[in-house]
Order: C-alpha cells, then structure tokens, then sequence
C-alpha cells in the first residue's frame, strides 16, 4: 500500500507505525547529486506491505520540523536499510542535520559478494531483478531535477518513489543468506557501519588554499618551459628535420584535397587536367603554395604521436610507442628528458589552475570529493568527482597546499605500514 503525506496528522500517523518497527527501508528523491547546492523533496519510508511517500516540502511548511524523523534516524536500535546509503546519509544529515545510525546499505553489501566477478550491475534495478524478479525502471527518476518546489507530484512519481523502499527488505533478506554461506557478515557489518564515516568525510570536504595552489602552478609552469627549453635543444637539428616532415605531410593532404576537389568541379569532358603527368609538377607548387602558413608545421613535444615521429628522427630508428615503460627500454639520455616534460606538463595540466576551478565547491570553498568505499577490485577506497583526492602530487609543497581553516584546529596525517 502506497500513501503520499503531506499534512501534520498523516505525518503523525507515519510517526508512530515506523516506531512499531525495527527493520524498515529508506530512501529519498532529491533534485540532484549535491546535497549542498540541491534539494531533498521527498523521504520514503517502508517495507514490502506499506510505503509511505513523505513530501518534506509540504510537511515543513505545514510546521513539521522532523524531529520524530530525526530522532528515529539516529537511534542505532532501529536499523534502516537502504540502498546506496552514503547518498541518502549526505542528503539527510546536511537537510536535518542529525546523526543516521543502524545504517545497511545493500549496495555495499552487493559489492561485497559480487565485486571481482562481475564490473557493473549493482544499481538497485539490478539486484531486484536478480534477487526478487522485479524490473524497476529508472526513467521517472530524471522528472525530479526540474521539480517545483512544493508542487504537486504525479502519480508516477509517487508510485516510483514508493517502489523504491517496496521490494528493498526482500533483496536484503537474499543478500543475508549469501553473506552467510560465504561467512562474511562480519565484514558486511563492519562496510555498513563505514558508511556514515565516509559521508560525512564527503560532507565536510577539505580544504585547499587557493593562494597556495595558484603560486604551484605559477613555479610549475616555469619548470615545464625550463623542460620544454632543455629537450628543444638536446634534439638540435632532429626539430628541423622534422618541420620539413610536416611540410611534407602538409603538401600531401593538400594535393589530396586538390584533387578531389578538381574532380568534383571539373567537366567530364574538360581533356585538361590539373594532376596529369605533364603538370605534377605545377600541382604541387600550388600545394605547397596552400601550406606556407606557419600553423602547418606546429611542433608540440606534448604530442604522443608527434613526439614518437621525433624521437624516430633523432635515434635513427623505428619507436613504437610513447609510452613511459616502452620509452625507458630506450637506452639514450633524450628519453630522460622527454619523461621530465611530460611529467613538469602534467603538474601544469592535471594541478593547475583547471584543477582549482574544477576541485572548490563554490557555496564552501571547500573540495568534496567522492570517496568510493568498495568499487575497487581490491577492496581499497578510491575517489572521484570533481577530482581524485588519492592520487594529488606527494610533493610536500602540494600536501601543504591542503590545510585547516581554523587555526586552532591541526591536521592529522596517518597510513598503514608494513
């Protein structure tokens, strides 16, 4: 049974049903991804007899400030089964600003006993058609992004929001069984419970000082001309060579082109014609004539094609691939070079000043990374969107760059050893 809630005494009504219960599942629609620039709309509560659809905007100007909700929500004697939780805990905890304890997510726990033998299928419309034989489309989902505020739903938006928490219960009493047969609940136990940690490690962010950032891109991009400078001249005379390659290369595209072009235009009667032997000649004077421009023979060193063309030049033999590894097989003192400047060019590139734009939360000034708690094949923590937090230089200037914002509080730096 599907109810939709919008008034205080439907609202109290929920209340008290979700307190005669220990197991139940949750989950929530919400205007985008962001719970610190989107909305919550709707909280949906239930299990597979009754879901209840509840519609925070309404209900909160009807008065309600959810304190039954949130104290519901923090209380570690109910547990809350959810899929996909750190999502739903983020939304929750920024919008309520209350603790989620009892936290199960079977998305996580679905990682757990199938991560390594299969890369994707772990959305909710997936486990229930393999768990319960329920399709689940997700094609309403998009219409809550542009929803007005306090607007009436449609019923499918209801019903697809119910469905969500309807079929939830079963999948995890599946998952149970698996996780038992593989003895692995303990671990199940100890994801789930990681759950809110990792949200509220993507809650609070960190904090990266622009002044410090924009003077590394600023050394950087001086490093990467002195690199750039060093390997022109370690390669003399190989540069030259090979403008006259690309010279070359842009007469031939232009002859092509001349070519067809004279075909498309000239009659099939015309006996003249430009590419006959008696004017080869000629033809590629006007070729060249075309190509004279100096954006033709643009040498890039950060080019992987242009630069494997280069480095053949210059060693006087055929080098298959660009590649780091493949490039240090070559015993020559240019390769160490090249692999300066690409490294000095992607400090400047991937560290830059895109990197800043791309990383900063424009309402915090903060970066919010996602941290992936089990997407990895082996079992570590990765991070993405906007930006990979794992992966930032280990130079100590770069790590510096990341700091407290109160000065009375200190950063904490630990690792595994050994």
């Amino acid at each position: 049974m599907v109810e939709y809630i919008d008034t205080r005494k439907d609202y109290d009504k929920v209340i008290a049903w979700i307190n005669s219960r220990n197991l139940l599942a949750v989950d929530t629609e919400t205007t985008g991804t962001d719970p610190l620039s989107d909305q919550l709309l709707l909280i949906q509560v239930g299990n597979s007899t009754n879901q209840y659809v509840l519609d925070f905007i309404r209900l909160k100007s009807e008065g309600v400030t959810f304190d039954e909700i949130k104290t519901w929500l923090s209380d570690r004697e109910y547990t809350k089964v959810f899929h996909n939780a750190k999502f739903d805990y983020k939304f929750l905890k920024h919008t309520l600003g209350c603790e989620i304890e009892g936290i199960v997510c079977t998305f996580v726990i679905e990682h757990i006993l199938k991560k390594g033998l299969r890369q994707k299928g772990f959305g909710l419309a997936d486990v229930a058609m393999r768990y319960v034989n329920r399709d689940m489309s997700k094609a309403v989902r998009q219409t809550f992004a542009e929803h007005e505020l306090g607007a009436d739903y449609t019923k499918d938006q209801i019903y697809y929001a119910a469905v969500d928490v309807e079929y939830l219960l079963d999948i995890y009493a599946k998952q149970q069984e698996l996780l038992a047969e593989a003895n692995m609940e303990g671990l199940a136990a100890l994801e789930c419970a990681a759950v809110a940690p990792t949200g509220d490690m993507e809650l609070n962010g960190i904090y990266l000082s622009p002044d410090k950032w924009k003077a590394l891109f600023e050394i950087s991009e001086v490093s990467r001309q002195e690199k750039e400078k060093i390997l022109y001249e370690a390669l003399g005379d190989t540069i030259d060579k090979f403008k006259s390659v690309l010279r070359e290369e842009a007469i031939s595209k232009e002859l092509s082109r001349l070519q067809l072009k004279s075909k498309k235009t000239a009659p099939a009667q015309e006996s003249l014609d430009l590419f006959n032997d008696k004017t080869t000649t000629s033809a590629r004077d006007i070729a060249a004539a075309k190509v004279q421009d100096a954006k033709y023979f643009v040498v890039n060193l950060n080019s992987s094609a242009q630069m494997q063309k280069i480095l053949s030049l210059h060693l006087g033999q055929a080098v298959e691939s660009t590649e780091e590894e493949k490039l240090r097989r070559i015993k020559h003192p240019i390769i160490d070079k090249v692999i300066d400047l690409r490294k000095a060019t992607k400090l400047c590139t991937t560290y830059g000043e895109e990197f800043l734009k791309k990383a900063v939360h424009p309402i915090t000034g903060r970066v919010h990374t996602n941290f992936n708690q089990t997407r990895a094949d082996s079992g570590r923590y990765s991070s993405s969107n906007p930006v990979n937090l794992q992966n930032i230089p280990n130079k100590t200037e770069y790590r510096a760059a990341f700091q407290v914002q109160d000065k009375d509080w200190r950063m904490i730096c630990a690792d595994y050893s050994g």
